[in-house]
């Protein structure tokens, strides 16, 4: 821990202590590991969760936020407060009033500005690596700082709210133990994306997602008929070694009709040798589906449709056999 503040934690390796000097905060825990109160400075945080696990509403100090599947935000009498717009991650806010307010993020997806409807700069933000806020300007309320535009939510008590857990980005660690266990990839269960946040991030509080980018150009073989491709990736920072992977050839055989081009975003994955889900976009005629071996194994199976000059949409499950 930084700063010199000392952790106490129980026989699930939740914390439930943090003492700095005379200053202790403290944290409650449930029979399912849930955190439903936080107490610090003499101010009380509550939090409510559903059946699922997913947090309803936050209370501090008797003021009430209800959360509508992150959509909205409602007062203890319903009155919406305040409603999100979502995209590839939020968006924007609008209030009752129809006040648009709009969010701009880092590189991986940190708020770094607001502005309003005009394009005036309304908050700034600057954190440290880990994600403790080292410069903050702010005109109008906003939770979504540190990795907001995934939906990580900042507590006013030292926390993120990272769904499946907590996260203190004074200590750069999570409070309690990665509940997927070492499924995550590493060996320490509180550690956040093996200390590498300038590469990768974990807004769900379970596994480390790197940013990763790549292309395929296909060369159409006769429709009906089985065809061969050799295609070369550039993956970006590989999601386990922290290093570039560099290029592949892989080996394709399918049925495809008019082929353009296609690119995309990987998805996410547990760990090295975890199944990782691609969406990828292109132009031109496209129908059929295709399986990618890279030697011996099969890593894709693809599919994808579209007519003219349309969009069409290639979903790739590689398997990491």
């Amino acid at each position: 821990m930084l700063n010199n503040s000392t952790p106490a934690y129980d026989n699930n390796g939740n914390l439930i202590t943090k003492t700095l000097g005379s200053n202790i905060t403290s944290y409650s825990w449930d029979f399912n590991d849930m955190l439903p109160q936080v107490t610090k400075d003499g101010n009380t945080y509550t939090y409510r969760y559903d059946a699922l696990g997913d947090r309803v509403a936050r209370i501090e100090n008797g003021a009430e936020t209800r959360y509508a599947g992150g959509l909205a935000e409602t007062d203890s009498s319903g009155n919406i407060t305040a409603y999100y717009v979502y995209g590839l991650g939020l968006i924007s806010k609008i209030t009752p009033s129809n006040q648009a307010y709009y969010y701009h993020y880092d590189g991986i997806g940190s708020t770094v500005a607001i502005s309003d409807s005009t394009g005036a700069i309304v908050n700034r933000y600057a954190y440290d690596p880990f994600g403790q806020v080292v410069n903050q300007e702010e005109t109008i309320p906003n939770p979504f700082k540190y990795v907001g535009q995934f939906g990580v939510m900042d507590e006013g008590n030292g926390l993120l709210y990272m769904r499946a857990r907590y996260y203190d980005p004074e200590a750069g660690r999570f409070i309690s133990k990665d509940p997927i266990g070492f499924a995550g990839g590493d060996i320490n269960l509180y550690s956040y994306v093996a200390n590498n946040p300038v590469n990768g991030i974990d807004p769900w509080g379970l596994i480390r997602a790197v940013f990763n980018a790549g292309g395929h150009i296909w060369i159409p073989p006769t429709a009906g008929s089985f065809g061969l491709n050799f295609s070369s990736e550039w993956w970006g920072l590989s999601y386990y070694k922290n290093e570039y992977k560099g290029m592949s050839k892989e080996f394709v055989i399918g049925s495809l009709w008019d082929v353009g081009v296609s690119a995309g975003i990987s998805g996410l994955s547990g760990c090295e040798n975890g199944t990782e889900r691609t969406l990828a976009f292109g132009l031109g005629k496209y129908l059929g589906f295709q399986f990618t071996f890279k030697g011996d194994k099969l890593d894709a199976i693809t599919a994808g449709w579209g007519r003219g000059w349309s969009l069409p949409v290639t979903f790739t499950i590689p398997w990491n056999v």
